[in-house]
């Protein structure tokens, strides 16, 4: 709605709120202003993630830490960020495996769902 419109809302020129209204809409644009700035900042750093996940998971398949490079996106972030040397899990990997073949089963089961 264009703010024209706003102020020559009847129930607007009868409060006498014009003032109001330009204050509120001049407010509600520079917050959209401001949500537009912080998705698009957020939104830039996504390439670059992915990019750090994508070797991460190359990396724990060659260490023979999960199955395949791809299984790294069923790990969450905090067992991505325990793992700075996969040669450096002891277990070989097994808590890993099982927490991505879990994981893989419960989406297998959600996307044969549709």
């Amino acid at each position: 709605m264009r703010l024209a419109t706003l102020l020559a809302d009847p129930l607007v020129r009868r409060l006498r709120a014009e003032n109001a209204v330009r204050r509120l809409v001049t407010r509600a644009s520079a917050g959209v202003q401001v949500r537009e700035d912080t998705h698009f900042e957020r939104s830039r750093a996504m390439p670059p993630v992915r990019h750090a996940v994508l070797e991460a998971g190359r990396r724990l398949a060659a260490a023979q830490l999960i199955d395949t490079a791809d299984d790294v996106w069923f790990l969450t972030w905090p067992e991505l960020q325990a793992l700075p040397d996969p040669g450096a899990t002891p277990s070989g990997g097994a808590a890993l495996r099982a927490s991505v073949e879990r994981r893989k089963a419960a989406w297998q089961r959600l996307a044969g769902s549709r």
